[in-house]
């Protein structure tokens, strides 16, 4: 039996990926699966990179017959990740303009009003897209959560009977403080109402250590799956 790993950025997907602590994995990187590979949407991960394979596209035949999984994390962590990783201390290009060290606040409200020298990935869209087909259809059978990524994995390899072994973990930040500290009331606000579907679905909430109920965490059944659809490239989300 294979697995085939979906990453979504700043998730612990390199740990994953990288090290391979379940047997029989199998990680292109950054991939978007397509329903048609000869008309179908880009990458939203590598806009410019949408060649089959590597940090690609990924047709969807080529999931059939795998466990696909992947990771998700709570979004007020997750931006500050992506924060640090892309944006702090460092000249970003976007549309022309450089932006040098942008503090977390400007980076935050540029995503919710929209500022053009501050938007990355087309920001108000779904922060977990590889989840989901270019077609909109949820293509995961299991979820891990960045939060309880070891245990996750470890009942990933015994719900299908494959060999476990934990790794040490890789590209791991010492340097940044708890993400609680780097909000006020505002952006916390501000998140909630920019992704608060991901919020929702995945049973998020601010400074929480434990998760309101999610359907979609660990084993996810078919009957559940065609609950969810989500398009990235229109940003249409339904559920049923």
């Amino acid at each position: 039996m294979k697995l085939l790993f979906l990453h979504s950025p700043r998730t612990g997907g390199q740990y994953v990926g990288r090290t391979k602590p379940i047997e029989n994995i199998i990680y292109y990187g950054h991939v978007y699966v397509v329903d048609n590979i000869h008309n179908h949407q880009k990458n939203p991960f590598c806009v410019d990179n949408n060649h089959v394979g590597l940090h690609g596209i990924l047709p969807r035949e080529k999931i059939k017959d795998k466990i696909v999984f992947s990771i998700v994390r709570n979004p007020f962590d997750l931006l500050v990740s992506i924060y640090h990783h892309w944006w702090y201390n460092k000249t970003a290009h976007s549309g022309g303009i450089e932006i040098t060290n942008a503090t977390f606040e400007e980076f935050i409200k540029a995503k919710f009003y929209g500022v053009d020298e501050y938007r990355w990935s087309n920001s108000k869209r779904f922060l977990f897209p590889a989840v989901f087909s270019d077609g909109g259809d949820f293509i995961c059978d299991w979820i891990c959560r960045t939060e309880t990524l070891d245990e996750d994995l470890e009942a990933l390899a015994d719900y299908y009977n494959l060999k476990y072994n934990k790794k040490n973990r890789i590209n791991q930040s010492n340097n940044r403080m708890a993400y609680q500290n780097y909000y006020n009331s505002e952006l916390v606000e501000c998140v909630n109402t920019l992704f608060n579907r991901e919020l929702d679905i995945y049973g998020y909430e601010f400074g929480s250590l434990t998760f309101k109920n999610s359907n979609l965490y660990r084993h996810i059944p078919e009957k559940v799956k065609a609950n969810y659809k989500y398009i990235y490239s229109t940003d249409k989300y339904d559920t049923f």
